[in-house]
């Protein structure tokens, strides 16, 4: 079997260079859209990796960590009565847009 694919290689030079630029435009798509996956992923977990909190609260409605719902007040009262707890911050998270010096815009994310 692998006299003939050698056979094959060698009599339709143009078939081959073809199949082997396409492995090799295939690899490198994949390599490279590992990495845009991994850059995001480990983008989105910043907030939580560089914070000190134990826990984290959210509204009942919140099925995405970027699109947070307002939470009642008497609910930080309501955990400051469990025993343990030292400390409740209220955390705002927006997304807004800035303009630059240059006149252009560019998104921001602003936590409060």
């Amino acid at each position: 079997m692998i006299k003939i694919a050698y056979r094959f290689m060698i009599y339709d030079k143009s078939k081959t260079i073809g199949a082997m630029v396409g492995v090799i435009v295939a690899i490198f798509l994949i390599g490279q859209q590992t990495g845009i996956f991994m850059f995001l992923t480990s983008l989105m977990s910043s907030i939580v990796d560089n914070s000190t909190a134990q826990i984290w609260v959210v509204g009942e409605n919140v099925k995405d960590a970027n699109n947070l719902t307002p939470i009642d007040t008497r609910k930080g009262a309501e955990l400051s009565s469990i025993n343990g707890i030292k400390n409740i911050y209220p955390l705002i998270i927006s997304g807004s847009s800035m303009k630059l010096q240059n006149g252009k815009t560019t998104p921001v994310q602003i936590f409060c």
